[in-house]
Parts: structure tokens; C-alpha cells; sequence
């Protein structure tokens, strides 16, 4: 469920998904990282994260320092398609260039079952990190982050 919060941001243009391509994935991989680069002081709120993979594993849910990110890029999605804004953000799945830290959350998935996070409402800054990792390897992998950005 979202809040009333992301219902408005969504309404107002400003409510985005970030959702990585299928890719073979390696053992203790960044699957997403979303970081927020809005230099007009608005924040980014994540609200949930959705996640498949096609084995168990171990998922950390963290917050890593701003990163030289590398990887393949990931175009946010404007909610409301009837707004042309674009997400002020920068995504990357298989994402190389952070280190794991400020973990907020860790869990087990079975595999091939759809899992829903929803998070207590992570409020990124500029230059703020959220990167979803998994930790044994597998073959077919899905992140998606949702998130709205506000004013304050």
C-alpha cells in the first residue's frame, strides 16, 4: 500500500519506478542503486522495493556512500503518464562501484516468488544511496524501487 503522500506525488507528476533489466547475476551483486541528484534540495522517498530472483538468496536492502557508480544504466518511469518530468536520478543495475554499508534491511527470498518491501519511508538527499544486493548468485534477477520526491 502506498501513502497518501506518494498518491499526491504521483498525481503531481513526481512519483517514479526504477526497474532493472534481466541479467545473469553474480554472488554478492548490486542489483539496483537509485541515488537521488536533485540539486534543488528535493528529496527522494523510496516507499517499497519489489524483488524476484530465480534462487534463494539472501537480499540486504542498504545504503551505500555516494559511488562512482558504473553498471548499466536505469531510466526512472514517471508514474503519472500523462506528465513528461523526468526522474532527477541516477540507477544503475549490476552496479559496481559501491561498497555495502548502513544495511536497513536483510531477508531471505525463495525463489521465483514475487517479494514486497515496504520500507518506512527512506529519505534520500542529494547524493543519497539506496542499492538492493543478492547475495547468492543466479541466473535471472528483478529489482524494481518506487519512490516520490518531495519538498521537504
Amino acid at each position: 500500500m502506498f501513502s497518501s503522500n506518494f498518491t499526491t506525488a504521483l498525481k503531481a507528476g513526481r512519483a517514479f519506478s526504477w526497474t532493472n533489466a534481466t541479467y545473469d547475476y553474480d554472488a554478492a551483486d548490486t542489483i539496483l542503486l537509485v541515488a537521488n541528484t536533485h540539486t534543488g534540495g528535493w528529496k527522494l522517498n523510496i516507499e517499497r522495493v519489489d524483488i524476484t530472483s530465480d534462487t534463494a538468496t539472501q537480499v540486504d536492502i542498504h545504503c551505500p556512500a555516494y559511488p562512482t557508480l558504473a553498471g548499466t544504466v536505469v531510466t526512472g518511469v514517471n508514474l503519472n503518464r500523462d506528465a513528461s518530468d523526468t526522474a532527477v536520478a541516477l540507477a544503475y543495475c549490476d552496479e559496481t562501484g559501491n561498497s555495502q554499508a548502513n544495511v536497513i534491511n536483510s531477508f531471505k527470498v525463495v525463489a521465483n516468488t514475487p517479494t514486497i518491501v515496504e520500507l518506512p519511508e527512506i529519505r534520500l538527499g542529494y547524493q543519497k544511496c539506496i542499492a538492493v544486493d543478492f547475495v547468492t548468485a543466479g541466473t535471472a534477477g528483478w529489482v524494481t524501487v518506487w519512490g516520490y520526491y518531495s519538498t521537504s
